[in-house]
């Protein structure tokens, strides 16, 4: 696709177009690269993305944001989807034609298999320009998109301002920061001012007169080239002096529309008041210009506009940004609403709305109730952040400050559920200035929570809840207030706090309270409590509907009380919908199952699980959130089952950044736990020993499954020959185990008691241990911790002489460590067995894989097509096809059936192909 727009004179930037030129090389060799191009306007952006592609000769997807447009859903990435002239035809018409409504999430996966299947054919660069003015969906979409490009030839470029940019929020910064690289621009230095002088026909500038002209524009490439186009080159040459010309840039152009014709004039401000760029009949109709050939040639002659043929369409455009704003802020208040008017009148549905409000002089109740049931419309089809930007309107137009204000906060409420944190970050000094409410400082403390400032946020919710207390309000969402409090001190484990929170409100029914009392009393240990709500709040559901809020609550009752079925099918339920919905649920619904995923034995899901719910979080604005520290745990959990110590390693330091003395309990607990199943899988004491302190020290709930690992520090104390001390810490643990009924601890209880009663010469307590777990661990839906339990049993039995027995259960343990590809506790069963002197087991033979091989290799030979493993791994389908050429040749196999065929991948299957269907 040709880039819109003409070549235009270029000097300086040599470092930058370097290295877009290092960047083009390293996608060019299979490793995509994604670079933003940050700048004030004007400043060249554009023009180095151009000269830079006058040297590529790869294929071009464009597209950029529009002020516009920003409302419209969808917007640039339909412009991308057009703008891709060979691909895969059902993925394109759906990218094309996605509604208002559509997934961010599904989406960004169709536009990652597309640009894949692209780049399959030789390097891509995909151009995104004014990333500030994207729409809301198509920037998640986007974003989801570029965070999973790894090995395609591709080169993403990106554009931005960094004033006032909307739309790029820390997540953006973060991805750049993490994934790519940030070229800023400044201003030419005096050399390269002179040098596009001359470039442009200005004559040469001695070195005093190039300083003169670069004081005066800033070193602004556009500021510097209308001068050299409104001066004559001796006034430019001139050494010292004031320049003759105006300094407003906004005032050159002006001066350059005024002396065109008058309907040139008219057309080039209705293209202004059209936006950027936009139909040259639909221009030319609210001008009043029946014949606009000629207005459009003098306006192109005058640099003002630009023509192009974008989807067989004659379209105008301006040749930046800042000549459109200027012309537009010239218009007079009267000839621009008129003008706003007639775009009105000849356009329909969000865009005629939106230039009635542009029109519109003050107050106007009518169209501000017209716009309130416009974002009513929009939030009921999904559409949160549309609805939120007519709300925001409508309370510009509302005269009544009550109305006002109420407009404003239910904006930025959907702005928070939709996850756009920045939005209301943004109008923090508007939020201020309202008049404190319940409402207000429900709001308040909402963004603090997101942000991760839970002081702030418990004092603005605290506020809110006393307020409406005092009053007797019964205003549903100020009533939020304390469920949000609630679940801050669930964060804590403070359950009976978060109880007594979620009812000191009268019950309206609300399904975030359900959520979180049900979490409350799981915690507690209180399951049976916790589904006799949810039973109730199902009978009282209407039938047929579901409930995204119920069924988490569902979730995270079966999860922490060892029903993993059922946590993993809410859970995925959750994860898999197809349409959008609030990031918290989300991200919520995604660290669960990355943990429920490492119960199962099902390490790989586990990992890329966990990363999506960590993007989730980040893509949301949401980096500090405490829920993220579960999501590096269970990456590390099941790195550390799979021997990748890099991974573990690399989710532990990142956990442990969270883990600070004033975090809440639930993060330090999330970093230690992480901690102990390096140290477990390791099988190092000291380390085990100090994990396991740090555990106890803050996660102290009443329910024990919480975490899956047993009573870890009575096992640390075992393993370092503290055995009295174990003793005392394991009698505990036993006790509340049994009261619980909880299979998973038992499980654990009576491994570590097996094992120390075995070292305290107690022959008959060790072994009624085992026999009292054996057939609670044969039924325990948690492949490792029932392995584990079995190798120990085996380990026991060995040390009285029962080899047989012992190299039995042994090799049972082994079986299932082998399935799940559980390493590190697999090479200990084999040294296991080679002491017990049982037969011997040949080793897997996939440890050469990585990681991400490993899990590609198992999927597809559990039947999985390439698209298929490429949907269930969230990337592209030519990183499949790229890990696929690396797995054949490590195994020397040449087909999907050979690979299918190998022993060692039937054995590793288990969860992955369970679940193809």
């Amino acid at each position: 696709m040709r880039v819109p727009g003409s070549p235009q004179p270029f000097v300086g930037r040599k470092a930058e177009l370097d290295a877009l030129t290092e960047a083009y090389a390293q996608a060019s060799g299979g490793h995509a690269r994604i670079v933003c191009v940050e700048g004030v306007a004007g400043i060249g952006k554009t023009a180095l993305v151009r000269n830079f592609l006058a040297a590529a000769s790869s294929p071009v997807v464009y597209a950029s944001g529009d002020e516009a447009e920003m409302t419209m859903p969808w917007g640039v990435v339909s412009q991308l989807a057009r703008g891709v002239l060979v691909g895969p035809s059902g993925q394109l018409r759906q990218l094309a034609e996605l509604r208002p409504g559509a997934d961010p999430l599904t989406s960004g996966r169709l536009l990652l298999d597309v640009v894949g299947v692209l780049a399959s054919q030789g390097p891509v660069v995909l151009i995104v320009e004014d990333l500030h003015w994207i729409d809301h969906p198509s920037a998640q979409a986007l974003r989801f998109a570029l965070r999973r490009l790894n090995e395609e030839h591709v080169l993403a470029l990106v554009t931005t301002r960094p004033e006032g940019a909307v739309q790029f929020d820390e997540g953006w910064r973060r991805l750049f920061d993490d994934r790519g690289q940030r070229l800023r621009l400044a201003g030419l230095r005096p050399a390269e001012v002179a040098q596009l002088v001359s470039a442009l026909g200005g004559g040469t500038l001695s070195e005093l007169a190039a300083c003169r002209l670069w004081r005066h524009a800033g070193g602004n490439p556009l500021y510097t080239r209308c001068l050299v186009e409104e001066l004559e080159p001796a006034v430019l040459a001139a050494a010292s002096g004031p320049l003759a010309a105006p300094r407003s840039l906004a005032t050159l152009l002006v001066a350059r529309l005024a002396a065109c014709a008058l309907a040139t004039q008219d057309l080039v401000s209705a293209a202004a008041v059209l936006g950027e760029r936009c139909s040259l009949a639909l221009a030319a109709l609210i001008a009043d210009v029946p014949t606009p050939a000629g207005a459009l040639g003098e306006a192109v002659a005058a640099r003002l506009l630009a023509e192009n043929h974008d989807d067989g369409v004659r379209q105008v455009q301006f040749p930046h940004p800042l000549v459109r704003a200027a012309i537009y802020a010239d218009l007079s208040p009267a000839q621009r609403a008129a003008l706003h008017l007639s775009a009105a009148r000849l356009t329909a549905g969000a865009v005629a709305l939106s230039h009635r409000v542009a029109a519109a002089a003050g107050p106007d109740a009518d169209l501000a109730a017209e716009l309130a049931e416009a974002a009513r419309a929009s939030a009921a089809e999904g559409m949160h952040a549309a609805a939120a930007g007519h709300l925001i309107s409508a309370a510009d137009l509302s005269a009544e400050p009550a109305l006002r204000e109420d407009r404003l906060l239910a904006a930025c409420t959907l702005w928070l559920r939709a996850g756009a944190v920045h939005e209301v970050s943004s109008r923090q000094a508007l939020l201020d200035a309202v008049a404190p409410s319940p409402r207000r400082d429900h709001l308040r403390g909402f963004l603090a929570h997101l942000e991760g400032r839970p002081d702030d946020a418990r004092t603005a919710l605290r506020a809110a809840l006393d307020q409406l207390q005092a009053t007797g309000g019964t205003d549903p969402l100020a009533a939020e207030a304390a469920p949000r409090l609630a679940g801050l001190a669930v964060f804590d484990w403070d359950w009976q706090a978060a109880l007594a929170l979620v009812d000191s409100v009268p019950d309206t029914g609300s399904r975030l309270s359900l959520l979180i009392r049900c979490i409350a009393l799981t915690m507690a240990g209180r399951t049976a409590d916790a589904r006799s709500l949810l039973d109730a709040a199902r009978r009282r559901a209407k039938p047929g509907r579901g409930d995204v809020l119920e069924r988490l609550a569902r979730g995270f009752t079966a999860a922490w009380s060892d029903d993993l079925g059922g946590a993993k099918r809410d859970l995925e339920a959750i994860a898999g919908r197809p349409d959008g919905f609030g990031g918290s649920l989300r991200s919520a619904a995604h660290w669960l199952l990355a943990d429920v995923y490492y119960r199962l034995g099902a390490f790989d899901d586990a990992v890329i699980t966990a990363e999506l719910a960590r993007s989730l979080l980040q893509d949301t604005g949401r980096e500090s959130s405490p829920e993220i520290a579960m999501a590096y745990a269970v990456a590390a959990y099941a790195a550390s089952a799979r021997g990748d110590w890099a991974g573990a390693r690399g989710s532990i330091a990142a956990a442990d950044a969270r883990a600070k003395p004033a975090a809440s309990k639930f993060e330090r607990a999330c970093a230690a736990a992480a901690r102990w199943s390096v140290a477990a899988a390791l099988d190092d004491p000291p380390m085990m020993l100090q994990a396991a302190r740090a555990f106890d020290a803050a996660a102290d709930a009443p329910e024990l499954s919480l975490f899956p690992f047993g009573p870890v520090l009575a096992e640390a104390l075992w393993r370092n020959r503290r055995l009295e001390e174990a003793a005392s810490k394991l009698a505990v643990y036993e006790a509340q185990a049994r009261q619980l009924g909880r299979d998973s601890a038992l499980v654990g209880a009576c491994r570590v008691r097996g094992l120390l009663e075995a070292d305290r010469h107690d022959t008959g307590a060790a072994l009624q241990a085992f026999d009292e777990a054996t057939p609670i661990a044969a039924r325990l839906p948690q492949p490792l911790e029932a392995a584990r339990f079995a190798a120990a049993h085996g380990l026991v039995l060995a040390r009285l002489g029962k080899r047989k027995a012992a190299a039995d259960r042994t090799a049972e343990a082994r079986s299932v460590l082998q399935r799940i590809g559980a390493q590190p506790y697999l090479e200990s069963a084999d040294r296991q067995l080679a002491r017990i002197g049982g037969p011997g087991q040949r080793r897997s033979g996939t440890g050469e894989l990585t990681a991400s091989e490993l899990a590609v290799a198992q999927l597809v030979a559990s039947g999985l097509s390439n698209r298929q493993a490429a949907e269930r791994l969230t990337v592209s389908l030519k990183a499949i096809e790229f890990h696929l050429a690396n797995i054949y040749a490590k195994l020397q196999v040449s087909s999907r059936s050979q690979l299918a065929a190998r022993h060692d991948f039937r054995a590793t299957l288990g969860p992955a192909s369970a679940r193809k269907s």
